[in-house]
């Protein structure tokens, strides 16, 4: 059995993502309001450190013997059990920013569902890649 849990730096990039684009609708469109071209990014990019951390805590993927389970959510979980024969395609994605934290972005297609799953390191995201295609027993 294999679980892998998202990392404290990998919560840091969608903030990241969320603080860049409020601060350039901030400017674009509340130029003359100094106040509001600054608060509203920094309480939007508190608002998404505060929602990532709680889910980062609520996280859980889990490789079993034959399937894949994601488990996810602060207030309604959610629970994935996916066969790992049915999955289609994985794939990882990394921006500059995730480079330099070392985490990774990555999906898993399966014939009638994508998972998205931000944060991950990059040795775990490469070691479930891996895993699941080659198809091996954990």
């Amino acid at each position: 059995m294999l679980r892998y849990k998202l990392k404290k730096r990998g919560i840091f990039v969608p903030a990241v993502w969320v603080f860049t684009a409020t601060l350039i609708l901030s400017v674009i469109f509340l130029r003359p309001n100094i106040i509001a071209v600054l608060g509203i990014p920094f309480g939007s990019t508190a608002a998404a450190l505060t929602y990532f951390s709680l889910r980062r805590y609520t996280y859980s993927l889990t490789v079993l013997q034959r399937e894949l389970i994601l488990q996810r959510g602060i207030m309604f979980t959610t629970m994935h059990r996916i066969p790992l024969r049915y999955i289609t395609a994985v794939g990882t994605l990394q921006s500059p920013l995730q480079r330099l934290t070392a985490t990774t972005s990555m999906y898993i297609c399966t014939s009638g569902n994508i998972l998205i799953i931000l944060g991950l390191s990059t040795a775990d995201s490469e070691n479930l890649r891996m895993t699941i295609l080659n198809g091996r027993d954990v």
